[in-house]
């Protein structure tokens, strides 16, 4: 790569890294950088944050995160990325954390609505599921791509809500499985590698992608939720219902605290996304493998 840095196309954003990161898409050598990913010193503490996490602080236009044993992370004003690697880290699961929760505080300043979830394309427009860790985001997306949609993005969804609709950018181009689901989808595991050396059970499936993807309209978003009904049902979501929906499904909400102007303008957003996108939440059961019936299920629901 040219001057040793490796371009991606993210999010919609041209981000340039000193190191490889299997599964995104390469962007044309044409165009200005956004956002600059590089190894450097890292400060163990910001100068007054607003916001502290669990692993993180917060300023207006900086985001700290220091995950134990993988590395240190700096976010300054949505352009720049530093890192600083713990002795021993593996590179694995310093990309799984730059390319979730760090890439979701760069969205964050920069405007956009970061939602934890999985993305396909379909004819009528981008569809998002949502819902907290292992609820079958990603496997539906699978199955979703099985039947000929196209993987927008896995782990973080980017929605644009600036223009006339909103719009979902594209991202990578693999999903991340468990073991479990894997097996139900009779995918093979040889040549897969794990999202984190310190797990064997979560695993990168590379899908196929287009050269140059472009950004899709947001036609629906599905809540994913846990509950002991006799079938998968779903359930239509509006107003404030689905406003906290989407709050609920945002990548790192604290740091809506950090200046007001940042509540506001997600206040702005998820009602502009409810406004524009079908909204409705996804009971299944517990423990039961029926994701086959729900994928049929929103399927259906799409085409009425």
């Amino acid at each position: 790569m040219p001057g040793g840095l490796y371009t991606y196309r993210v999010h919609g954003l041209r981000v340039s890294m000193e190191a490889p990161c299997p599964g995104l898409m390469l962007a044309p050598n044409t165009g200005d950088t956004d956002v600059t990913v590089h190894l450097g010193e890292v400060p163990r503490e910001l100068r007054e944050p607003v916001v502290r996490g669990v692993a993180y602080q917060a300023t207006a236009d900086r985001f700290l995160l220091d995950v134990v044993s993988v590395a240190r992370f700096l976010v300054t004003a949505g352009s720049e990325i530093r890192v600083q690697p713990h002795s021993g880290a593996d590179q694995t699961s310093v990309q799984l954390f730059l390319l979730e929760l760090v890439m979701g505080a760069i969205l964050h300043q920069r405007g956009l609505l970061p939602l934890c979830g999985s993305a396909v394309e379909t004819p009528k427009g981008a569809i998002v599921f949502t819902g907290p860790p292992a609820f079958g985001k990603s496997t539906l997306a699978a199955l979703f791509c099985r039947r000929g949609h196209r993987l927008l993005s896995d782990g973080v969804c980017c929605i644009d809500t600036s223009g006339d609709v909103p719009r979902l950018q594209p991202s990578q181009a693999r999903l991340s499985l468990w073991h479990d689901s894997l097996q139900r989808l009779r995918i093979p595991m040889d040549g897969l590698t794990s999202v984190r050396s310190v797990t064997s059970q979560r695993f990168w499936c590379p899908v196929e992608q287009v050269s140059n993807p472009v950004p899709a309209s947001v036609r629906a978003i599905y809540v994913l939720r846990m509950q002991n009904e006799s079938r998968p049902a779903l359930q239509k979501l509006s107003g404030l219902e689905a406003t906290r929906a989407l709050t609920d499904s945002t990548v790192l909400p604290g740091l809506l605290q950090t200046a007001g102007v940042h509540g506001a303008r997600h206040f702005l957003q998820v009602c502009t996304v409810a406004r524009h996108a079908q909204m409705a939440a996804v009971t299944r059961r517990e423990l039961v493998w029926e994701l086959d019936r729900l994928a049929e299920l929103l399927e259906e629901e799409l085409a009425a």
